[in-house]
């Protein structure tokens, strides 16, 4: 792997950052990584020079990792190129630069140049600007997730509105993004890996005989688990939109006003793809918020999503009732990357290093996974089935 200076040298001298010369680079070790599973992360100090001055421009590194059981793991080759997709076709078609909502991508601005490294993304680091992630690691408080919800529906809103102005161009360029996650090209070893995560949080209140029909019959839809992911990413018009596709606290900025926040923004656009906005909404209201927060806000939390879409976006093609029906049915994706991602936050040190934890065993892996967090893991991911029941989101699931 070539140094960080090396690199950035080379993209400098391929025009990447404007008409300026290399100067020096340093890496900056003093900013919080936040919560990072699927790239490796550094930052650097890049100092160029513009023909009259020495400019500093400060830039985040994202690699795949080195293994190819962990690029495979997290579907690496096609989230790059999903996420080089989405910043140089997706949301300049969504005009989305007038949301100010993401850093800017600094390489490959373009692949035909004298540098190319298909291993190798390059940002704005955001941090530099006054944005922190959360100090919070998992769950965060009702002011963030309120700030996050608003944003999300601008960001969604701009796919109706793009799909207005030409439809054609946009249907053809999001067809290029390709789900990341529960593929049917992933190994059944993988796929049985999510499975049990998924059981984890089902078999404990089948064990409370919680009504134990509709659990049942989710665990069994649920053995043909690619198929089944399949069909809840599977674009529904009028709903559909471009989205962020792994919409949680890991990835997303804020900036404070007396510790209260008041802007944010989005990263980390891998795993993005043209789909039900249900698949953002509930991944971040699943991944991010405790049970009591979810059993007193979790309407308000749709509502506010619902207000700033219709603000966003006039005369919708399809009501709040629509919408919600729509959502109801394809809540449970959320719970989906949450019951692998959720106990590993809980515990990161438990699962090792990421790397080593991909060339486990297959037995090995599936033990760590189900037992990750322990008992509070367990409960975790149980609250999140027991909420889908209670709101009668698995019985709608069913009905898919």
């Amino acid at each position: 792997m070539d140094s960080e200076h090396d690199v950035l040298k080379a993209v400098v001298n391929d025009g990447a950052f404007g008409p300026v010369t290399f100067v020096s680079s340093k890496l900056n070790n003093e900013v919080d990584l936040g919560t990072q599973f699927a790239s490796v992360i550094s930052f650097a100090v890049l100092v160029v020079n513009n023909g009259s001055s020495d400019l500093e421009i400060h830039v985040v590194l994202k690699r795949k990792h080195v293994s190819n059981e962990t690029k495979d793991l997290f579907n690496s080759d096609v989230a790059f190129q999903n996420e080089v997709i989405m910043y140089t076709k997706i949301l300049p078609l969504l005009q989305a630069e007038r949301l100010n909502l993401f850093p800017k991508l600094f390489y490959p601005n373009h692949i035909d140049g004298t540098f190319f490294n298909e291993n190798l993304l390059i940002f704005e680091n955001l941090q530099h600007c006054g944005y922190i992630v959360t100090k919070e690691k998992i769950f965060i408080d009702y002011e963030h997730i309120k700030i996050a919800l608003m944003k999300l529906a601008q960001f969604h809103g701009q796919s109706y509105l793009s799909k207005r102005r030409h439809k054609d161009l946009f249907f053809e360029i999001a067809n290029k993004l390709v789900e990341t996650k529960f593929t049917l090209e992933r190994t059944s070893e993988d796929l049985n890996m999510f499975l049990q995560c998924l059981l984890r949080g089902i078999k404990p209140l089948i064990e409370q005989d919680k009504e134990v029909d509709i659990l049942n019959k989710v665990f069994n839809k649920l053995q043909n688990i690619a198929e089944v992911a399949e069909s809840l990413v599977k674009p529904e018009e009028p709903f559909s939109v471009i989205c962020h596709g792994d919409f949680c606290r890991n990835n997303m900025f804020f900036m404070y006003d007396n510790d209260q926040p008041k802007d944010i923004k989005f990263f980390d656009l891998q795993n993005s793809l043209y789909s039900s906005p249900a698949i953002d909404i509930s991944f971040f209201l699943y991944m991010n918020t405790t049970a009591e927060m979810r059993n007193k806000y979790w309407d308000d939390f749709l509502n506010i999503y619902w207000e700033s879409l219709t603000d966003t976006v006039p005369n919708l093609e399809f009501t709040s009732a629509q919408f919600m029906e729509h959502f109801a049915k394809r809540a449970i994706y959320g719970y989906f990357p949450t019951s692998f991602f959720l106990p590993m936050s809980m515990e990161p040190d438990y699962l090792l290093d990421i790397e080593e934890f991909s060339k486990l065993q297959v037995e090995e892996k599936h033990k760590r996974m189900v037992n990750c967090a322990g008992v509070e893991g367990t409960k975790a991911v149980s609250d999140i089935v027991e909420h889908l029941l209670n709101k009668n989101y698995l019985h709608k699931f069913l009905e898919l």
